[in-house]
């Protein structure tokens, strides 16, 4: 029964969002102009500032936290504070990574396009800006609670490197909700795109071929890349 619901919530908001971008397209408003809106300008800038705040304030109250975890004698309260410790800092990397998206997308709605010119507001780089600040901190924490000396710009392997310094249970947890985010990601979020994707093409009276094809290329990487998951265990 849950999962009818979920499907039919999901099918709805596929049309739903369908409908919103033909009523865009009838009333030949753009999402530059949409953005440039002082509502829409405001919400994207609340929401910045927060995650901005959060993942530097947990950050530093993960080693804050980890330090008094060091120096506690009482066995019980040690292992509370190691929890709490590595819960902010967990918390303050889900942050940070809402804060890239949110720059990421608020410099491209920010860019107004003319006739042989092309502006964007300063503001969203200010942000990316700051985004570069944080890994200095966050090489320290990583550091100090990983034990990792973690790059600034980090490749896969680096990833995977500190995904094996997490311990046995925190692993754990991390494989099964890797492979449930992967598993929606492929079997349910795309598919939809795909459905909203078809809608809006009818609503605008144009298919969306770089959507269609920006979608595929995703779709056919996370398929395509799961031959290594079989290869490196059968092989």
């Amino acid at each position: 029964m849950k999962r009818k619901v979920k499907f039919l919530l999901l099918l709805v908001l596929s049309m739903a969002l369908g409908l919103v971008m033909g009523m865009i397209k009838g009333e030949n408003i753009n999402f530059s102009s949409f953005y440039q809106s002082g509502v829409v300008k405001i919400l994207i800038l609340v929401s910045l500032l927060t995650s901005l705040v959060a993942m530097f304030y947990l950050l530093g109250q993960s080693r804050k936290i980890y330090r008094q975890q060091q120096v506690e004698v009482d066995e019980e309260r040690a292992y509370l504070l190691y929890r709490k410790a590595y819960r902010s800092l967990g918390y303050s990397s889900v942050f940070s990574n809402l804060y890239q998206v949110l720059v990421i997308v608020s410099l491209f709605l920010s860019v107004r396009i003319r006739e042989s010119s092309f502006s964007f507001d300063l503001l969203p780089l200010i942000f990316m800006l700051i985004s570069f600040l944080y890994y200095f901190p966050l090489r320290k924490a990583l550091k100090e609670l990983r034990g990792i000396d973690f790059p600034l710009f980090p490749w896969p392997e680096d990833s995977l490197r500190l995904v094996q310094s997490y311990d046995e249970a925190e692993k754990e947890v991390n494989f099964e909700e890797s492979f449930l985010i992967l598993f929606r990601l492929n079997q349910v979020v795309i598919p939809v795109v795909y459905f909203v994707i078809i809608i809006a093409s009818v609503l605008l009276g144009q298919l969306q071929w770089l959507a269609i094809v920006a979608v595929a290329v995703i779709h056919l990487y996370i398929n395509i890349m799961s031959y290594r998951i079989v290869k490196r265990y059968y092989s």
